[in-house]
């Protein structure tokens, strides 16, 4: 990605997590040297339409995964408030089920033995998330405090929730003016009554 950009979005990341940028830098995977040499020779082509950049809602749990794998007696603050419907659908939902489903049968784990459950355990089109999320987790804990990785848990975890209402709001929004179009008013009302529960 164009460097220029990356940082533009580490440091939106970073301000909304309240955490450092360097942090963030350091956790994020940059490419060994071939890549580099190939991303060069790409320079002019146009970007392939699979080669989507993560979402602040995939890397927000990403940053969760790495510091469940890296601290696991944080793992009941993320498992028991985010439900798996939250996380992005594909590999990072099948993950995130997965590391909790080990949670759940072999709690309590020191961090070591749960990275490597997971790391064993896990099915072979994940490893490379795994790998990175665990390359995530190690850099955090180097170079912060277990408080601070607290507060980043919680904000990453206000976020989703955030986000999730949303979406919710969003989707009831959409099913409002088709409600309204379609001529029901009735259930305009009833669907607008509904964006209000939601806290």
């Amino acid at each position: 990605p164009d460097v220029i950009e990356r940082e533009h979005w580490l440091m939106r990341l970073a301000s909304a997590l309240q955490m450092e940028v360097e942090v963030l830098r350091k956790a994020l995977p940059t490419g060994n040297r071939e890549e580099k040499r190939g991303n060069r020779e790409e320079i002019g082509k146009k970007p392939s339409a699979t080669a989507e950049k993560p979402t602040r809602m995939e890397l927000s749990v990403k940053l969760l995964m790495a510091m469940c794998l890296q601290f696991p007696e944080l793992c009941h603050e993320v498992f028991d408030t985010i439900p798996s419907e939250l996380i992005p659908e594909g590999e990072l939902r099948a993950l995130y089920n997965h590391v909790r489903l080990l949670y759940t049968q072999h709690q309590p784990v020191q961090s070591k033995s749960y990275y490597e459950l997971v790391a064993s355990t896990i099915s072979p089109d994940l490893t490379t998330l795994i790998s990175e999320i665990g390359f995530t987790g190690e850099a955090l804990a180097a170079d912060q405090s277990l408080k601070d990785i607290r507060t980043q848990l919680q904000n990453a975890r206000a976020f989703l929730l955030d986000a999730s209402r949303s979406k919710q709001r969003q989707e009831l929004l959409r099913s409002v003016r088709e409600a309204e179009l379609a001529g029901n008013a009735e259930r305009a009302k009833e669907l607008l009554n509904n964006i209000d529960e939601i806290a």
